[in-house]
């Protein structure tokens, strides 16, 4: 594990990634992005369409592996 975090649709069908997990910390919000980019395809699969993401973690708070490869 390299970090984690909350992922919900809100009010406005966004996908918001955000937050850390106290054990595993936080990932950059550019690889909450690209997550957010693959979950998208997925959850329209299920029918629900997101309208947007929103990547808001942490970073403050990375997880050791994103800070030894410069993120």
């Amino acid at each position: 594990m390299v970090g984690g975090g909350s992922c919900y649709i809100d009010f406005f069908d966004k996908l918001v990634l955000d937050d850390f997990s106290q054990t595993y910390d936080a990932i950059p919000n550019s690889a909450a992005q690209k997550f957010g980019d693959l979950l998208v395809p997925e959850l329209k699969e299920f029918g629900v369409e997101v309208k947007g993401i929103v990547a808001g973690t942490r970073e403050w708070d990375l997880n050791p592996f994103w800070k030894r490869n410069g993120f």
